[in-house]
This record gives structure tokens, C-alpha cells and sequence, in this order.
């Protein structure tokens, strides 16, 4: 972290500068490369913490040794000196013809990849030292063992970023922000939340307030926060751009879908805040005492299981609901099929439920229409890699097509074809779609 602040402040001020004086500047591959080399370890220091909180109290709650413990101990030295040199992992598409940036991406591929090898040996140790084990299954081991899934979870998808053909499909969309708040908010957040059920009534000397109400909260978090995180990689799959205050209008119904599992993410830390706030106040004393002297009832095995399907079938209902009605309001959007003739248009104002064709007055490039070229070019995510002033474009992975200015022929090519780090829309676009798209490219110079 201290060996990271010099360069990274450098930059910083480098950037303020070029802000008042655009004469002075920095090449903008060498600045990202600069960032990364010494900006990834501190992306590690999140980690770091809650690996050591899990190796502490994992063990603590099984009533055992860690499984492996040399092994790992081992591994996440080497671990801590490879993350340095796993930089340009963040950089895949930016390497330029003639730079030797694409050797640089190539060798860091199957690095990174070694380091997921450090990962499952630490899964594997700490779900063996659980298993069979007479593990505590109070607020803060539930909390602990739910980061444990989620750190899983995240590194599956993150195994997509790693890998340079799909990381070509999923960079910079909604795909990367998903990955990152499972990583971030269910692995290392959750390892706070159990430390901190964990060691905060140890500290003041006075018992957690409501042992129930952390552990609904730990439940709501990582459901809640899980189906947040699925419905951004669902987006990026579909090219949904990141970065974007409004996203383009074709995503809307996954937006929707998020918005109330949001709230009610949101709405669970208040449990969170109300059981701390009672437990430094002290409340959980006099509970406890109440609790001691009133004898409780345990729930069987088979009562258990029972409520468990019973929850199970309750959350899956309503998401059915709600995906068919943002599938049967959203997928087929009523349309007015207007037709033009040589003499006098004549509307049609019937509706109707499928999409139709549309005759436009926009004069045809190459057999594209421009007017159609747009919106492919919105929803196929060309949005966030190139400039262009037409379509409000403002990306910089790409060529900048307003200077570029390239032909029907090339666009088409390339879109087809796809070279470097553009990959090929063959399989996703139409013919007629990328004839489209490459007039709206050209009839937007």
C-alpha cells in the first residue's frame, strides 16, 4: 500500500495538470499500466483482511485445526508476490497494433488463472474444516460460512474476466460491476458482519442483542444481495453498458426488477443497525436474563426441512410472477405500423402485439438503413467501446469512428468478422442488422 502511493498520487496530479494545461500529458496505455501495476494490490488488501478473519474463526466455530493449514500458508505467500504481476489482466482490450501490450495480455492470462488455484485451496480447506465438524451455526458462523458461497460464486464469473475471448464480450458492461459487488459486498462484506457478531459483544462485555435478528439479517443480505449481483450479469450478458447513468431503454425491464430487490437489500441493514445499536446500549442484558428464565422449544429436523421447502417455494412463486410479467409488459412492445407510398402516406393505428416492419422515408447505404443502424448500435453495446457523436457514443476502447472515418465495406468487415479485440457479431447480428449498422457509421460523417 505505502510503495503504491507515490506513483498512483503522481499520476493523480498528472491528471489534475492536463485538466488546466491539455498541452502536458501522459500516454494513456502507459498511465493504465501504471495504474494497474500498482493499483492491483491494493485491490488485494480488501481481500487479505477477511481471508485472515476466515482462518481465525472458522477454525474457532468447528472446534478444530484448520484442514491444510501449512499448504495454504504457503500458497497465499506466493499469492501475495503474484498479484503484482497480474496487472495488465484489467487491460486486456487496450492493446493497440504494434504495441506490445497483446504479448503482455497473453502471458497474463494463464497467471491469473494460477491464482484461482490459491482461491480453491483456501475453499477447500475452510469447508473441510467444517465439515463433520460440531460447527456453531450461531449469527456470525452463518455469516461466515454464506462469504465462503459468495466467494465461490464470484469466482466463477470472475474466471469469465480472466479469460481474454470473453472477457472481449462482457468488458465493460454491467457483467463486471455484478462480479465485483459479489466479490466485494457478499465475500468480504459478510466476513465483517460476522466479525462483527463475532467480537463486538467480546469487546464491551455485553451479549449480542438479538442472535434471530442477525441472522435474518445475514439471510436477507446475501439472498438479496446475490439476486442484485445476478441481475447485472444477466445485463452485461446482454451488452448492457456500465458506467451509464441511464441505460439504454431495451434493459429496462431487468432495471425494474432490481429496483425493489435493492430496497429491500437496503431495508435489511436497518436490522443490522437496530441489533448493534441495542447491544453497545446495553438492551441485550436484561433479554438475556428473560430468555434464561423462560425455557425454549426447539424445532425438529423434519420441522426444519419442512420450512426451509416451505420458504423456498414462497420466494420462487413471486420471482415466476415477476418474471412473466416483465417478460409479457416489456418483451413485445405494441407498435403502429405506418405505410409510405409514392402519392400519400396513409397510417394504420392498429395495434398490434409483435414487431412489424416499417417502411422508412431514410435513403439506403449499401442496402442498410441508418435509422434502424442506430439502435443496433445502442443495444449491441458498440456504445462502450467507440466515439461517436451520432449516437452519444463517448467510448475509448475502440477506434474513435467521428476521426476514423471508416467505409461500408470496412465496417461491415469488421462487424462480421470481427479483428484484435473486437470480436465477430456474426452470431449475434443479422446481415441485414450489421448493413444497418454500417450505414448509420456512415452516414454519421
Amino acid at each position: 500500500m505505502i510503495i503504491a502511493t507515490l506513483p498512483l498520487a503522481l499520476l493523480l496530479v498528472e491528471m489534475m495538470i492536463q485538466s488546466l494545461t491539455p498541452s502536458v500529458h501522459v500516454d494513456p496505455l502507459l498511465a493504465k499500466n501504471v495504474l494497474w501495476w500498482f493499483g492491483h494490490p491494493v485491490v488485494y488488501l480488501l481481500l487479505f483482511p477477511a481471508v485472515a478473519i476466515y482462518y481465525l474463526l472458522v477454525p474457532r466455530y468447528a472446534g478444530r485445526q484448520l484442514v491444510a493449514g501449512n499448504v495454504i500458508a504457503v500458497a497465499w505467500a506466493i499469492a501475495v508476490a503474484a498479484n503484482v504481476l497480474v496487472w495488465a489482466h484489467h487491460i486486456y482490450i487496450d492493446y493497440p497494433q504494434g504495441s506490445p501490450q497483446a504479448a503482455l495480455n497473453v502471458a497474463m492470462q494463464p497467471m491469473t488463472f494460477s491464482l484461482t488455484v490459491v482461491s480453491a485451496l483456501s475453499l477447500y480447506s475452510l469447508f473441510f474444516t467444517m465439515y463433520r465438524s460440531r460447527f456453531q451455526w450461531n449469527a456470525a458462523a452463518t455469516a461466515l460460512f454464506l462469504g465462503l458461497v459468495s466467494w465461490l460464486l464470484s469466482g466463477l464469473s470472475g474466471v469469465i474476466n480472466a479469460t481474454i475471448a470473453f472477457d472481449a464480450v462482457v468488458h465493460n458492461t454491467l457483467w463486471i460491476v455484478g462480479h465485483f459487488h459479489q466479490m466485494a459486498l457478499l465475500n468480504i462484506g459478510l466476513v465483517i458482519i460476522g466479525a462483527t457478531y463475532a467480537w463486538l459483544p467480546e469487546l464491551i462485555g455485553k451479549p449480542l442483542y438479538s442472535e434471530a435478528m442477525a441472522k435474518w439479517h445475514v439471510w436477507l443480505t446475501f439472498l438479496l444481495a446475490t439476486a442484485n449481483s445476478a441481475v447485472w450479469l444477466y445485463q452485461g450478458l446482454l451488452g448492457a453498458p456500465r458506467r451509464y447513468a441511464v441505460l439504454p431503454h431495451e434493459y429496462d425491464g431487468a432495471t425494474r426488477a432490481a429496483i425493489p430487490i435493492t430496497i429491500a437489500l437496503g431495508g435489511a441493514q436497518l436490522l443490522f443497525a437496530w441489533n448493534i445499536v441495542a447491544t453497545l446500549r446495553g438492551t441485550g442484558v436484561d433479554r438475556a436474563v428473560r430468555l434464561a428464565a423462560k425455557p425454549r422449544k426447539r424445532l425438529s429436523d423434519a420441522a426444519a426441512e419442512a420450512l426451509i421447502v416451505l420458504l423456498a417455494i414462497g420466494l420462487a412463486i413471486p420471482a415466476g410472477v415477476v418474471g412473466w410479467v416483465i417478460g409479457h409488459y416489456a418483451g413485445s412492445p405494441r407498435t403502429r405500423t405506418v405505410t409510405v407510398s409514392a402519392a400519400r402516406p396513409t397510417p394504420s393505428t392498429t395495434p398490434t402485439s409483435t414487431p412489424s416492419t416499417t417502411t422508412s422515408t431514410t435513403p439506403a447505404l449499401g442496402g442498410g438503413n441508418p435509422a434502424a443502424g442506430k439502435a443496433v448500435f445502442t443495444s449491441a453495446g458498440c456504445s462502450g467501446c467507440h466515439t461517436l457523436k451520432a449516437a452519444g457514443a463517448s467510448g475509448t476502447v475502440g477506434p474513435n469512428l467521428d476521426q476514423a472515418r471508416p467505409s461500408l465495406a470496412l465496417v461491415i468487415d469488421r462487424v462480421t468478422h470481427g479483428k484484435g479485440a473486437m470480436p465477430s457479431f456474426a452470431g449475434q447480428l443479422s446481415q441485414q442488422q450489421i448493413k444497418d449498422l454500417a450505414a448509420f457509421v456512415v452516414a454519421s460523417r
